[in-house]
């Protein structure tokens, strides 16, 4: 949770149902990825690479989590 408070986007390699995950998809300051699942992480690194604005709104949402 360290990194929630330190308003830093999170790309998460977990279950998607643990707590956490829940978290940061409640809150919108990161992105779940299931580790059996390596497409998906590539797609959300390639995301983010190509808009940086969502980056930015995550880390402003890291503020209210």
């Amino acid at each position: 949770m360290g990194l929630i408070a330190a308003e830093v986007p999170i790309i998460a390699l977990m279950d998607t149902q643990c707590e956490i995950a829940q978290l940061l998809v409640e809150f919108q300051n990161g992105f779940v990825c299931p580790p059996e699942n390596p497409e998906i992480l590539v797609k959300t690194i390639c995301h983010l690479k190509d808009h940086p604005q969502t980056l930015a709104q995550m880390k402003k949402n890291s503020h209210y989590a």
